[in-house]
């Protein structure tokens, strides 16, 4: 008997809610074909279980945040990175008629083409094989 511990519930006859409670219980233990300690036993340590578990997802939750914040920050960085970047290679030099593109350096005049209603030369006959 001493390393048994004991808890004693007391539901009063006056008490509207204490006794609901009490019959639900009954009625549940009755269902499953317990006892009323070890069904009370067992609600007790689901309780417990679900209240550890909701604990642990809520620290999953909060690690998942701050990743989702770092993320969210590096991707930032990078674009404005790839932003100076790219306003680097679209500046024009006024001395040289010439744009550098990482290396590769190209007249003003081949930066676009103009536009035209004819084909190039040559795709006639690349289309020719897709229809």
């Amino acid at each position: 008997m001493a390393d048994e511990r004991i808890i004693t519930l007391r539901f009063k006859g006056e008490n509207h809610l204490d006794m609901e409670l009490y019959q639900s219980l009954k009625r549940e233990k009755k269902e499953l074909g317990l006892s009323m300690p070890a069904y009370v036993k067992e609600i007790l340590r689901q309780h417990f279980e679900n209240t550890q578990k909701e604990g642990m997802d809520g620290e999953l939750n909060r690690c998942l945040k701050q990743i989702q914040n770092i993320v969210q920050e590096e991707l930032a960085a990078l674009k404005e990175m790839v932003a100076e970047a790219m306003m680097g290679m679209t500046e024009l030099s006024p001395n040289n008629s010439k744009t550098d593109y990482g290396g590769i350096s190209m007249e003003k005049e081949e930066m676009l083409p103009e536009y035209s209603e004819e084909l190039p030369k040559g795709m006639e006959s690349v289309l020719e094989q897709f229809m």
